[in-house]
């Protein structure tokens, strides 16, 4: 019922508050790539029925297992061949940190190491060597936006190509603002019916926002909002044919949106969190939205409460219409 009400789903064995996730829905399955408490890799799936409104497990598969690596930040996607790809941060006993590639290969439930390693090797510590990365569909092929450090790269493959070649890569962007996030995740990134990507991210408090243009394979980016806002966590959001692009505005939020799908955008909701009470802290909030979506768009903002993490719940219509919190 878009948002109003909730109830509680599957849960996944083995997670803990350091655990990290990635998921994507395809018709009513939902494939989830996450770090268990062994800091190894698992793939899980669901189905949802619609008739019951539930969910229910369907298997689960160990992606990545090993007693000289510890895995986070997992992020899957999955080519138009059928390919599953699980790309994540991987640190040696040494603390060597670098990000790696698993593949299940299209029709069978082996994954493989595709050997593959993006950008240097560096330590894995929070001075800004940080590394994450998210597969995503391109027409023909498959692309990944990986960050080390404060270098943003784009890498892509066709899929013709074997599943260990080498993928073409190239710097996007340098982050000149500094930062000190041990998941280096600060962008978001979706894409649209046409295999256009829209991707945003901060610098500096600078709210920036990349296009790949998937007829030309380029990209191009411009800032949507200055340093002023003080961004952190964006979000993009793809509804039908227009974009959507939330931000951090200092403690609160703030929607962009782009009925072009990127060529224009309008500052379209301020969203305020109210009052703050004693113990009670919206200090660089996370926000959260989906990929895809229909209106309205539920936003939600991590919070502190006395101890407590809790999410602010806003529903953003697109079109006519007000924001409003839940």
């Amino acid at each position: 019922d878009q948002g109003a009400t909730w109830t509680p789903g599957p849960t996944i064995d083995s997670t803990n508050a350091l655990s990290t996730e990635d998921g994507v829905l395809l018709g009513n399955s939902l494939a989830v790539a996450y770090v268990t408490t062994a800091n190894n890799i698992k793939f899980a799936s669901f189905l949802w029925d619609p008739g019951s409104g539930t969910w229910s497990a369907n298997s689960v598969q160990t992606v990545f297992a090993s007693s000289a690596q510890t895995a986070v930040n997992p992020c899957l996607g999955r080519d138009s061949a059928g390919n599953v790809w699980v790309a994540f941060a991987s640190t040696d006993t040494a603390g060597n940190n670098t990000i790696r590639m698993m593949v299940r290969p299209a029709g069978t439930s082996q994954w493989t190491d595709t050997g593959l390693t993006f950008g240097d090797t560096g330590t894995a510590t929070v001075d800004g060597s940080e590394r994450s990365a998210r597969p995503m569909k391109i027409p023909g092929g498959m692309g990944m936006v990986y960050t080390v450090g404060e270098d943003l790269y784009w890498a892509s493959r066709s899929d013709s190509s074997a599943l260990g070649d080498p993928w073409t890569s190239q710097l996007l962007y340098t982050h000149t603002g500094g930062g000190n996030d041990p998941y280096a995740s600060h962008f978001s990134v979706a894409d649209d019916a046409s295999g256009n990507l829209h991707l945003a991210t901060v610098d500096g408090g600078e709210l920036l926002y990349l296009h790949y243009d998937a007829g030309s394979a380029t990209w191009s980016q411009r800032i949507l909002a200055g340093s002023g806002i003080q961004a952190n966590y964006p979000q993009v959001t793809i509804v039908g044919n227009t974009l959507v692009v939330a931000a951090n505005v200092k403690t609160n939020a703030g929607v962009f949106i782009s009925p072009d799908l990127g060529q224009t955008f309008t500052y379209s909701y301020s969203l305020q969190h109210g009052t703050v009470g004693p113990g009670i802290t919206f200090k660089t909030p996370r926000l959260e939205t989906a990929a895809s979506s229909t209106s309205p768009v539920l936003l939600f903002q991590q919070y502190y409460d006395n101890g407590a993490q809790r999410l602010l719940e806003y529903a953003i219509p697109i079109g006519d219409g007000d924001a409003f919190p839940r």
